[in-house]
């Protein structure tokens, strides 16, 4: 048996030792490299997963802003491709037919090219036109449309004064007195005639205190015409526009300045002999002295004189009866 050889087992276990120690330790250092290694790993996958989720997260959100703004749009612009209006086919609005070519867009509507025309001669508009009510006409017939003023009888081609169903130039409506234009307000007469506010006023009549005219509401008493704040009592000046009055020549009183300044006073009761609304009052007068109809009668008996033979009895009025006796 050869010294240099070692039985196989001997080997083996010899092998296995040797080589067991070195490799515990080896495998220990390893491992403790490795769990080091991947707690590493381990941190730097933990924040890149941090960053990554923000990452993703800002993403998310930028997206989100994206669909907000692509929505808006679509609603905005929503019309545009919706089927109805892809499908929708023009029809002229002259003769009723589809346009399936070109078309002449005027306002909102649409026309084939030979049926946007003059309504007057039939030329195509392909120039200037103009358009009066629902008619269009070419600047050759323009004036056709236009109404003609009812003084001179001229086209209106710009502004007009309309006024009871006629047109008329605004130099063509003046007053029929001093023909200047009527730019305010005005009058017309019974003949037909205009007349601006300043002539008008010389048509009315004139108040009898101010002497201006009455443009409006007149009071007329006495034959003479007031204003109805000229109407007034010549002693307090109160206005009698629908109150009782009285007048005494051209002078104008109320009732209550009549009765204490200028009425005739009754000797037997001294009031004021003055009439009253809706019942005349009679004025006798005997020797100078004025009476009430009532109060003409007998100072001794009170037998109504009136129509009656009168004696003069003293200061006072008596029938004869009561004189007779008196004198017996």
């Amino acid at each position: 048996m050869d010294n240099n050889k070692v039985p196989c087992d001997d080997i083996e276990v010899e092998i296995c030792k040797t080589k067991k120690e070195p490799s515990n330790k080896s495998r220990t250092s390893f491992a403790q490299e490795l769990m080091k290694d991947e707690a590493e790993l381990r941190y730097i996958k933990d924040k890149d997963d941090e960053d990554f989720k923000q990452k993703v997260d800002d993403m998310i959100e930028e997206i989100g802003k994206l669909d907000v703004l692509h929505t808006k749009l679509d609603d905005i612009d929503g019309g545009l491709n919706n089927e109805d209006d892809l499908d929708k086919v023009d029809v002229c609005s002259k003769c009723g037919e589809e346009i399936i070519e070109s078309a002449l867009v005027v306002g909102e509507d649409n026309y084939h090219e030979e049926c946007f025309t003059c309504d007057h001669c039939g030329d195509s508009l392909t120039g200037k036109f103009y358009q009066v009510g629902d008619q269009k006409y070419c600047e050759a017939d323009q004036e056709i449309g236009l109404d003609r003023c009812s003084v001179c009888s001229d086209y209106l081609r710009s502004g007009c004064v309309l006024v009871g169903g006629s047109s008329y130039h605004p130099q063509c409506f003046a007053c029929s007195e001093c023909d200047l234009p009527i730019l305010d307000k005005f009058y017309t007469t019974e003949e037909g005639r205009w007349l601006c506010e300043e002539h008008y006023r010389l048509t009315k009549p004139k108040c009898h205190v101010c002497h201006l005219p009455v443009m409006e509401r007149m009071l007329t008493a006495m034959d003479r015409q007031f204003h109805p704040a000229c109407f007034t009592c010549s002693v307090c000046s109160a206005v009698l526009d629908g109150k009782p009055f009285m007048a005494e020549g051209e002078v104008i009183h109320c009732r209550e300045c009549y009765a204490k300044f200028k009425a005739a006073q009754c000797y037997r009761c001294e009031q004021a002999i003055v009439s009253t609304v809706g019942k005349r009052m009679t004025l006798i007068t005997c020797d100078g002295k004025n009476y009430h109809y009532q109060c003409y009668s007998c100072k001794r008996c009170d037998k109504n004189l009136n129509g009656k033979q009168v004696f003069i009895d003293g200061d006072d009025v008596a029938c004869g009866d009561c004189k007779l006796q008196k004198t017996k």
